[in-house]
């Protein structure tokens, strides 16, 4: 059965490939909103362009314009580490943001941010997660196992400590500010 899905997915990637998701962009009154409700909005927009477009997931992730795209990576890896820690959100992405993690997490132009996914990013590509992702939802004792040998508890912490001085969303919004050009309407016309 996983092979099927493999085969499908592939033969998506290629069927789909020229319809790409293309968020609609951001209407020049989003800039009166608050850093975080901007974030808010620019995530809203591109989870939208995702249920629109046709294609496996994974591929519409990858496929998303790369300003958009770090926008929703930021925000999942925001949302895993807070609720789980690394392990979490490496074991939910099932390897979808290997690509360009780190790369998005630099745009943000957040070293202390940058320096503990690092130091994650480090950790995590030393470790064999096929079995992880084979066994997402199946057994309990396997998912937990990471967490009884303390994988990521430093940069858990460390990443903890760092979102409870500011969390990161707000760190996402002012990006967007600053590159407003590349998430507005405007650019799209």
């Amino acid at each position: 059965m996983r092979l099927f899905s493999k085969a499908r997915h592939a033969f998506e990637d290629i069927v789909y490939a020229g319809r790409m998701p293309v968020p609609n962009g951001l209407s020049q009154s989003t800039l009166s909103n608050n850093d975080e409700d901007l974030c808010w909005a620019a995530h809203k927009e591109t989870c939208e362009s995702l249920d629109r477009a046709k294609g496996s997931y994974g591929s519409k992730v990858k496929h998303l314009p790369p300003h958009w795209r770090r926008i929703y990576t930021l925000v999942a890896l925001d949302a895993d580490v807070l609720n789980g820690g690394f392990y979490q959100f490496f074991t939910n992405a099932g390897g979808r943001y290997d690509s360009h993690l780190l790369q998005d997490v630099e745009a943000l132009g957040q070293s202390g941010i940058t320096e503990i996914v690092i130091r994650a990013w480090k950790q995590y590509t030393g470790i064999d997660y096929s079995n992880q992702w084979r066994n997402r939802g199946k057994s309990w004792d396997f998912f937990v196992e990471p967490y009884k040998e303390g994988r990521f508890n430093a940069e858990d912490q460390d990443y903890y400590d760092f979102v409870d001085k500011e969390w990161l969303v707000p760190h996402i919004g002012r990006h967007i500010r600053e590159h407003f050009d590349l998430y507005s309407t405007a650019s799209l016309t």
